[in-house]
């Protein structure tokens, strides 16, 4: 498993992807691009079509915004590599499923649990499996419940990943810094 952590826009995605097409005429099998953002507004629907255009068109893209462990499992051996992108709004979206005012301790280990269970079903995979996130941990503590719950969260699930990968990056203005492996 391979860990890519950086800020918004810091080169991710681009990092990510060179590092399939560096090695996809080495491997055998397709290339999974394992979405999980939520199509919610036009902004947010026009940041995916970007993130379309900037990948190869044979590579399979599959959108979850939930059931990934379950995807791994199921539908994992279909292919060579699994991007993963993004932790973040995976984690974002079992939040918003606990409603307007939930309790923050549980919420954080219900969020990281789910974590748990990718890096599980990750590692039970024969395919790669690259995972990128946003660093949301090095900023100011949120002034809101709902942001400090999910902060939280993405600090735990990040140690934990970091700790289960077998490479960990960190971006930094498109430059990066192997921390592992």
């Amino acid at each position: 498993m391979i860990f890519i952590l950086g800020g918004t826009k810091s080169g991710k995605t681009t990092f990510a992807q060179n590092l399939i097409l560096k090695k996809e005429k080495k491997i055998e099998g397709r290339v999974c691009y394992l979405a999980t953002a939520h199509r919610g507004d036009e902004e947010m629907k026009e940041r995916i079509r970007r993130h379309q255009m900037s990948r190869p068109s044979r590579w399979t893209t599959h959108e979850e915004t939930l059931n990934i462990p379950e995807f791994l499992t199921e539908s994992g051996k279909n292919y060579s590599v699994i991007l993963m992108d993004c932790l973040t709004l995976y984690l974002t979206n079992w939040l918003m499923t606990l409603g307007e005012d939930p309790d923050p301790v549980s919420s954080r280990d219900f969020l990281v649990s789910k974590t748990t269970e990718l890096i599980h079903a990750g590692e039970s995979q024969t395919s790669e499996l690259i995972i990128i996130s946003n660093q949301v941990e090095n900023g100011l503590v949120s002034p809101y419940p709902l942001g400090r719950i999910f902060q939280d969260a993405a600090g735990i699930s990040h140690q934990l990943l970091g700790n289960a990968a077998e490479k960990v990056f960190l971006m930094t203005a498109g430059i990066p810094h192997c921390l592992k492996g």
